[in-house]
């Protein structure tokens, strides 16, 4: 039981990551545009670069949520769900990368 709630709070994490991940490319993507059209080509290519890592993150969080998901659909079909969910209680105890916005390239955090 325990580990099957530490599968479902670590999905939920990595949806939320996932969604806010898709909006900052949208966001980064507008900005991208506007230093396109006001020709600063700094801006730009560091935007660019924030726009790659934010892909990055999006690919990782996206992978991770099929772990997730594969962790907690599989076992049961398998009739392996106890002693899967019981090591899975371990999840608990792994660290978690707070949910924010990816960092720009080049800043320290």
């Amino acid at each position: 039981m325990v580990g099957g709630a530490a599968l479902v709070f670590r999905l939920a994490r990595t949806v939320l990551r996932l969604g806010i991940a898709a909006a900052e490319k949208t966001a980064v993507d507008g900005m991208v545009e506007v230093s396109i059209r006001t020709g600063d080509l700094t801006t730009m290519a560091e935007r660019k670069a924030h726009v790659a890592a934010v892909r990055r993150e999006r690919a990782r969080a996206a992978l991770l949520a099929v772990l997730w998901v594969c962790l907690l659909a599989v076992p049961p079909v398998l009739d392996a769900a106890r002693p899967v969910y019981a090591l899975a209680a371990l999840v608990w105890f792994l660290p978690r990368r707070p949910i924010r916005f990816t960092p720009l390239p080049g800043t320290r955090e």
